[in-house]
């Protein structure tokens, strides 16, 4: 019972971090562009996160997975103020496992996991719909 109660006490605290992270970054960030009629944002391609998205897509935090055994997450947090496509690596065992999200909303979170992560992460991020490809822990 005691780890089910510190489990649920962990899943609370990520919450709240993951909340106060929103909350800042929604205080810091740039108006979304509205999206035009021909599907694209605006100017997003001339915005300043398009030459950096990782300057405001928040560092990867690790969490283990409560329910598998095993299995770590590396969760990230968009405080752009547009979409971004986002990369996450874990190192594990048997070298790098990735997954990528396409047009991770502005304020959005979104995790990777791995089993037997060793504790190496890799992410890049880029402005959704940059030409730019995504770089490689390799």
């Amino acid at each position: 019972m005691e780890l089910i109660n510190q489990a649920n006490r962990r899943q609370d605290d990520e919450a709240a971090r993951l909340a106060a992270l929103r909350a800042q970054a929604a205080a810091d960030r740039e108006p979304i562009p509205q999206q035009s009629s021909a599907g694209g944002y605006g100017d997003a391609g001339r915005a300043s996160t398009d030459t950096d998205a990782n300057r405001c897509v928040s560092s990867a935090q690790l969490r283990e997975n409560d329910t598998f055994n095993g299995n770590t997450a590396a969760y990230v947090v968009n405080g752009c103020g547009t979409p971004v496509d986002v990369k996450i690596c874990l190192m594990t065992d048997s070298g790098w496992k990735c997954g990528v999200t396409w047009g991770l909303a502005a304020q959005g979170s979104w995790s990777h996991s791995a089993f037997h992560a060793t504790g190496g992460v890799f992410v890049d991020a880029k402005t959704a719909g940059s030409s730019r490809p995504l770089a490689s822990p390799n």
